[in-house]
């Protein structure tokens, strides 16, 4: 921030510190790139699409799209998108996009080296000495460092951070960088009796033990340190201990957790204005320590007077074990603690595993998603019970009770916090590394790579320091059981965090001064209108025929999606021909509970496309000057300058994690989806009515008739409730053979075809024809259904040997197969521990992979324990042991982000 902003002021004046320049349009790029990306017209996008203007005739005539010029695979849309934007922008950029289309040697060299920034400080040359035929030579080496850092954060978003650190190195120096450490010693000595010292707590932080460590430091012991948990009706107490404190002789006061008292504030704020009052006396050895989150609830006033401590947990592997045994007593493991002979001779091993094991699950934080579904709270008090924990039962048993130290450990202490069922499972699996009888052999390795190792016997502990001090800064993905892809994942999501916590310090301004040529008025009210006409009203409207006769045949009138899913007739006189009609719907809908899943499914879309509909007219009034812009409206207006979807419209949606863009093209193909499923239920509804009419008597609707009313294939992805949509395929089955639904589960098979090539599923750019796919062909003719349009996330599905593998480098996504959903009954036999290990250690090569609406993974609790983002587990077929991917936090996904 300090570097980009001397670098802007250089380019308005004078460049006094000679550190460069950056110009108001790059760094407006650099922010919001991306979203000024998508609201290019379609001139300017065909005129930087890299091809000539031969190429652009060619591809203009040619039918065929698979023989059309396009960017390499690894470039997604949204990053071709924002390549088109830079060219368009930036005179510097000129020939960009040609450059990528032409010259696949410089850019694949660029997507494959690690250090792409200082690759960029140099021209080009190919590696095998040879000249690329018509390949334009892009010459980065021209740009400025911030441009290089355009570039870089479109095409190598996990670069971005690296390539940041770097330029502020170049511009200024590497002392910019460190980050710094704070001394408790210090700043006790600074401060006074009437200053607060406050922790700003961060993730994975307690300076509880921080402090009472200190406190023995200090004066040999705790008594003088009197500490409080703030919450419910704690103040009162808070403030007697204050009160006391403050006139007796060296007494040091700990509120924790001050956000969560929030009511309280205000009292504490008087509180400590009190003490600079010239009337009030406090012992010059009094000290009132705080913690507290970041919350707006906290007391601006004592803020300012107060020392603040950022209490930050350190990052990586090593830093973590450093922390924890750390020299002079400071640590959580001490000397006379590792050297405790009590506990037996597995105590140093294992002691040292569960260090690095609490260092494992505080640093899978960093993956994001495939860490973690939710973010927990770890911190030191964890490992400490569980050293406690661990050298109580090494004590009191002969033999090491590993099922008693695993549940302990991975249930009670750390499981305790886990609100996810299959976070969980995740943490068994990680605990499984570390407790298990190898762990005590010299030869075993904590990670495959055999970076991670236990400790040797009889190993000192001076000498773990200095083993400590040999592992590498950075940490290998395979000791979290990950792969390369997901420190991709990670890095991109860092690089994701810097932007965005860069934009919210921002001022907020128009896209007629970010170098757009309409005014945000415009944009709104052209994104509002193209919305309007993308989008219908309603699932009856997208497939009413205006000029349809509105007679069926012989007088009866057609009956409506509404009449057909309600088992409602049309209004008729002849009551012969209503009771032939109301046969005739009963037929086709039947006790059918997918239709009625249909009913419901209209409902929803129906709702939400009225609501966007009704909104944007409200919108198109209030930019128009015509009504008052309500605080809705308000947010509406800012979202879609953001190319979000606002949040009006998300609260009646289903869940997403899409773009505005990309939501709404989302939206038309659910609606799409339902409409063509209802429009089929009509049209077969309507050829027997008039097939009845004629001869005077309801036709029977066989089996197989029946299943001509749903589709072939449902796309699971597009419903807003999935889970009633699965429960409505079990009901139907249990009521055909007449047993209970709790009795029933889903069998579940990929069924690979001749197309899901390792190509065709690996390619997240090729769209699928949901019309095409769901409705072409005949249905199962089994009670199972067809789903298609699921991906999964960390893997990826080999055509060949027909299971899971891991995903093929710089890929993390991929598609799934169609794959079938059998119900079967199930036995309701209670295993025991034993027989549930034996059955899990047969099924090992069986991965149960869970299925998510989004790639958020967490959402609501909901009572059946899961998140209300899960939809239902899926066993796949694997090579590997079911671990191995319970690690990697492989799942499946009904849709991406984009």
């Amino acid at each position: 921030m300090l570097c980009s902003s001397i670098m802007r002021a250089n380019a308005k004046y004078a460049d006094i510190a000679e550190v460069g320049k950056i110009e108001d349009v790059e760094w407006q790029v650099f922010l919001q790139g991306n979203i000024m990306a998508k609201m290019m017209d379609e001139k300017t996008v065909e005129e930087h699409n890299g091809l000539t203007a031969m190429e652009r005739l060619e591809a203009q005539n040619s039918g065929d799209k698979a023989k059309q010029k396009s960017p390499p695979k690894w470039i997604s849309e949204a990053m071709w998108q924002q390549c088109q934007h830079l060219e368009a922008t930036l005179t510097d950029m000129e020939k960009l996009c040609r450059s990528i289309m032409s010259n696949s040697t410089q850019w694949n060299t660029f997507y494959k080296l690690e250090n792409t920034y200082n690759l960029m400080t140099e021209p080009f040359k190919n590696p095998k000495g040879e000249v690329t035929e018509h390949g334009i030579v892009f010459p980065w080496e021209q740009l400025t460092g911030f441009q290089r850092l355009l570039i870089i954060k479109v095409l190598r978003p996990g670069q971005l951070v690296e390539s940041a650190q770097k330029f502020v190195e170049d511009q200024m120096s590497s002392s910019y960088l460190s980050t710094g450490s704070f001394d408790l010693k210090e700043i006790y000595d600074e401060s006074s009796s009437k200053t607060p010292l406050i922790f700003i707590l961060s993730p994975g932080t307690d300076p509880a033990s921080q402090l009472i460590r200190f406190a023995k430091e200090e004066r040999g012991s705790t008594v003088h340190l009197d500490m409080i948990s703030l919450g419910r009706g704690q103040g009162p107490k808070a403030e007697e201990l204050i009160n006391k404190a403050k006139i007796l002789k060296g007494r040091w006061v700990f509120l924790q957790n001050c956000h969560l008292a929030s009511s309280w504030m205000p009292r504490l704020q008087a509180i400590v204005e009190k003490f600079n009052a010239s009337t009030e006396e406090v012992d010059k050895q009094f000290r009132l320590w705080l913690s507290s989150n970041p919350d707006p609830c906290f007391p601006i006033s004592i803020l300012q007077t107060g020392m603040k401590m950022t209490v930050e947990p350190p990052q990586g592997l090593k830093a973590n074990m450093l922390r924890a045994f750390g020299g002079s007593g400071t640590g959580v493991v001490t000397e006379k603690m590792y050297e405790d002979s009590v506990p037996g001779p597995a105590w140093p091993k294992l002691l040292f595993g569960l260090c690095l094991f609490n260092s494992v699950i505080h640093e899978r934080r960093k993956y994001g998603r495939l860490g973690w579904n939710i973010v927990y709270g770890f911190n030191d008090s964890d490992l400490e019970v569980s050293m406690l924990q661990l050298s109580n039962l090494l004590t009191e048993h002969p033999n090491v009770p590993w099922k008693a130290l695993t549940y302990l450990t991975g249930e009670v202490t750390y499981g305790g916090r886990v609100t996810d069922e299959w976070d969980r499972r995740c943490l068994h699996a990680l605990l499984g590394r570390f407790f298990c009888p190898s762990a005590l052999s010299d030869d075993y390795s904590y990670s495959p790579d055999g970076i991670y190792r236990p400790l040797k016997t009889n190993c000192a502990f001076p000498q773990i320091v200095t083993y400590l001090d040999t592992l590498p800064s950075y940490d290998s993905p395979e000791v979290f059981g990950m792969t390369e892809n997901a420190e991709r994942a990670c890095r991109i999501l860092q690089a994701d965090d810097m932007i965005e916590t860069i934009v919210s310090v921002q001022p907020r301004l128009s896209l007629d001064i970010m170098g757009s040529d309409k005014s945000n008025d415009q944009i709104v009210l052209e994104i509002s209108e193209n919305i309007m006409k993308e989008l219908p009203e309603s699932i009856e409207a997208f497939i009413c025929d205006e000029d349809a006769n509105p007679m069926i045949h012989q007088n009866v009138p057609r009956p409506t999606l509404k009449n057909i899913l309600f088992k409602e007739i049309p209004e008729m006189k002849d009551k012969d021909k209503a009771k032939i009609v109301q046969d005739c719907i009963e037929s086709v809908v039947g006790n059918s509970a997918l239709l009625t899943v249909l009913r419901q499914e209209v409902d929803r879309f129906n709702n939400l496309l009225s609501l966007i509909h009704t909104s944007l007219k409200e919108l198109l009034k209030a930019v128009k000057g015509e009504i008052i812009m309500s605080d809705a409206l308000e947010e509406a207006y800012s979202a879609f300058l953001a190319q979000r979807v606002p949040q009006r419209w998300k609260n009646a949606a289903y869940e997403s994690c899409k773009p505005l863009g990309s939501w709404i093209y989302d939206l038309k193909l659910r609606v799409d989806f339902f409409a063509m499923w209802a429009e089929l239920i009509i049209t077969n509804t309507e050829k027997l009515i008039k097939q009845a009419v004629s001869t005077k008597g309801a036709t029977e609707v066989e089996g197989e008739d029946l299943m001509r009313n749903l589709p072939r294939a449902f796309w699971l992805s597009g419903f807003f409730f999935p889970q009633g949509f699965l429960t409505g395929v079990l009901q139907n089955h249990a009521r055909k053979v007449g047993i209970s639904v709790d009795s029933l589960v889903f069998n579940f098979e990929v069924l690979t075809s001749k197309t899901d090539t390792e190509d065709s599923l690996g390619d997240l750019k090729q769209k699928l024809s949901i019309r095409e796919v769901a409705f072409t062909g005949k249905p199962h003719t089994d009670d199972g259904i067809v789903i298609f349009g699921l991906y999964l996330d960390g893997a990826r599905w080999d055509p060949k040997t027909e299971c899971l593998q891991d995903s093929l480098p710089g890929f993390r996504f991929a598609h799934l197969p169609e794959i079938l959903f059998q119900p079967v009954q199930t036995t309701a036999a209670i295993e025991s521990d034993d027989e549930k290990e034996e059955n899990d250690e047969e099924n090992s090569h069986v991965y149960e992979c869970p299925l998510y609406r989004t790639s958020a993974r967490a959402g609501t609790l909901s009572s059946t324990g899961h998140s209300t983002n899960f939809v239902t587990a899926v066993t796949l077929p694997s090579e590997q042991p079911s671990r191995f991917w319970v690690m990697r936090g492989v799942a499946l996904l009904c849709q991406l982000d984009e």
